[in-house]
């Protein structure tokens, strides 16, 4: 009978710690599953703010493209476009003249 209730005991304290230790093992999986769900959260977080760099650099250029365009703007004057449309003017006159059917060359 001891003999039955030592090897009893040992098989009770073998299975409790096997338990633990599994119990461990599974807390252990579960919080590998957290880690690296809040991974992928944290490097999608960090290119975001990679993107909104890179779109603040393009927004930047783009500004800098307008003001260059404005400038442009206000330097060309209304004489040089009346020169310009005035030599449009004459030669799609021209184009006309040389033949009424735009197939023939």
């Amino acid at each position: 009978m001891d003999w039955m209730k030592e090897n009893l005991n040992k098989l009770i304290a073998t299975v409790a710690l096997v338990s633990t230790i599994s119990g461990f093992g599974y807390a252990g999986a579960e919080l590998m599953g957290r880690l690296k769900a809040v991974e992928t959260k944290v490097s999608a977080i960090s290119s975001t703010k990679n993107s909104v760099v890179e779109m603040e650099k393009r927004f930047e250029g783009i500004e800098v493209k307008i003001i260059n365009l404005k400038e442009g703007l206000d330097k060309l004057d209304n004489k040089s476009i009346i020169i310009d449309l005035a030599k449009l003017k004459t030669e799609v006159e021209g184009l006309k003249k040389k033949s009424g059917n735009p197939l023939v060359q």
